[in-house]
Parts: structure tokens; C-alpha cells; sequence
């Protein structure tokens, strides 16, 4: 059994943008608003220059950042595939970590 965790990579503004235009009647365009959706992503990933860095663990749902981020996306703005579309953003993955992998050491602050 294997285990991935990926860092994904996404060009920030177009993360907000294509949110945006995919979900118009959802997620308004107004400054309010958009403040309030970059409150939730940061809440989720960090912003680094022009990226939106999150992590992807998928054996541990509840400490999956980017599965928490697209479930609350997908209930609070009441819409539908938010995960894959986020997917799809990814510039890169910065990297992927494997279980099974001895050598790797990959320290995460949950607090």
C-alpha cells in the first residue's frame, strides 16, 4: 500500500479568476466578496508570489488541505466539482512524497 502527498502549485489570481467565471451566479465578483474567497484559500494554502501552494494528502481526508478546501468551496457556495477544477489549475506539483519511500522526511505543523 502506498500513500500520496503532493504539493500542488496555482497561479494564484488565476485560481480566483477562473473560480469566478466557472461559478458567476455563486461566487459574486464584487470586493467584498472576492476578499472573502481569498480569506477562505488562505485559510486552506499559503500564497507565495504569484502562487497558491496547497497540499493534497490523500490518505488523511480530514488533514487534506485541498480536499477541505474544495468540500467547504462545494458547500458554502453550494457548488459541484470544485476539486477536479482546482486540479486542472495545477502549474506543478512541487512534489510528491510516496509512503513507501524510506528516505523522505516531510515535517507538517496541523495546529
Amino acid at each position: 500500500m502506498s500513500i500520496d502527498i503532493a504539493i500542488h502549485k496555482i497561479k494564484y489570481e488565476k485560481l480566483i479568476d477562473c473560480l469566478l467565471r466557472k461559478y458567476p451566479n455563486n461566487i459574486k465578483s464584487d470586493t467584498e466578496n472576492v476578499k472573502f474567497l481569498e480569506k477562505i484559500l488562505l485559510s486552506f494554502g499559503e500564497k507565495i508570489g504569484d502562487y497558491y501552494i496547497i497540499l493534497y494528502n490523500e490518505y488523511f481526508e480530514r488533514y487534506n488541505p485541498l480536499s477541505q478546501l474544495t468540500k467547504f468551496l462545494d458547500k458554502y457556495y453550494n457548488l459541484e466539482n470544485t476539486f477536479d477544477f482546482i486540479l486542472n489549475l495545477t502549474v506543478e506539483m512541487i512534489s510528491t512524497v510516496n509512503h513507501q519511500e524510506e528516505a523522505v522526511e516531510l515535517e507538517i505543523d496541523l495546529k
